[in-house]
C-alpha cells in the first residue's frame, strides 16, 4: 500500500501537482497562516513526494508567493453592461454587495480573507504585495464612488468612511460563525449580502451627509 502511495505522488502531471499544492497550500495559509503553515501538512493533503515544493517553488516561500498570486487572479463576474448604470448610491451598493459576496460566498475570497487576518496580525514580506493586488483597488474604486455619491465630502472622512465599508465586509466573513450565534435570524449567503450592502451603504452615505450639515442642523 506505501509502495503504491508513493507511486501515485509522483506520477502525476507536473501542472496537476502545482495545482494540487496551490490547493493545499491555501487551506493551510489560510488556517496557520505563513509562519505556522507546515509543507508536510500541504504536500501530505497534495498527496505529493515532499520534494515537490523545491522543485515546483523554490521553497515554502515561492509556494506562498505562487498561493497568493493565484488567489488574488480570481475575480468574480462584474454585472453586466445592463446593470452597470444607475445612480451613484446604486453603484456603490453594487460594489458592497460584491465585495461581500468575494468573502462571504465564493471560495477563493473566503481563503484570501482568512490569509489578509493572519497577515493583518503577523506580516511577512508579501503584505504589500496583497496590498496592491487586494485593498487598495478596492479602497480606491469605493472611495470615488463615496466621493461621487456625496460630493463636497471631506476627503478624509471619504478614505475613512470607505476603510470603514471594507472593514464591516471583512468583519462579516471573519465573525459570521459568532454572529450567527447571537442572531440566529440573520440571513445567510447572498441574502445576507443584500441585507448587508444595503444597510452598510444607506448608514455610510447618511454619516458622511451627517458631517457636512452645520452644526445643530444635522438630524
Amino acid at each position: 500500500m506505501e509502495a503504491q502511495e508513493r507511486e501515485i505522488r509522483v506520477d502525476l502531471p507536473k501542472s496537476e501537482t502545482r495545482q494540487r499544492l496551490i490547493v493545499a497550500a491555501s487551506e493551510e495559509f489560510a488556517l496557520r497562516g505563513y509562519a505556522n503553515a507546515r509543507v508536510r501538512q500541504i504536500v501530505d493533503q497534495a498527496r505529493v513526494n515532499l520534494a515537490a515544493v523545491n522543485y515546483h517553488f523554490g521553497g515554502k516561500e515561492g509556494l506562498y508567493r505562487a498561493t497568493l498570486a493565484h488567489l488574488c487572479a480570481y475575480k468574480p463576474r462584474r454585472p453586466s453592461a445592463q446593470r452597470r448604470g444607475g445612480t451613484p448610491q446604486q453603484r456603490l451598493e453594487r460594489r458592497v454587495y460584491a465585495l461581500l459576496e468575494r468573502y462571504l460566498v465564493h471560495t477563493h475570497g473566503a481563503v484570501l480573507g482568512r490569509i489578509l487576518a493572519h497577515e493583518a496580525m503577523n506580516p511577512t514580506s508579501h503584505l504589500e504585495d496583497v496590498i496592491a493586488e487586494t485593498m487598495r483597488p478596492d479602497l480606491g474604486e469605493i472611495r470615488d464612488l463615496l466621493a461621487e455619491t456625496v460630493p463636497g465630502a471631506c476627503p478624509q472622512a471619504i478614505a475613512l468612511a470607505a476603510v470603514g465599508i471594507l472593514g464591516q465586509c471583512l468583519l462579516y466573513q471573519y465573525a459570521q460563525p459568532a454572529l450567527a450565534r447571537v442572531f440566529p435570524d440573520m440571513p445567510q449567503g447572498r441574502a445576507l449580502c443584500r441585507t448587508v450592502s444595503l444597510h452598510v451603504t444607506s448608514l455610510t452615505i447618511a454619516g458622511l451627509q451627517g458631517l457636512q450639515a452645520p452644526v445643530g442642523q444635522s438630524s
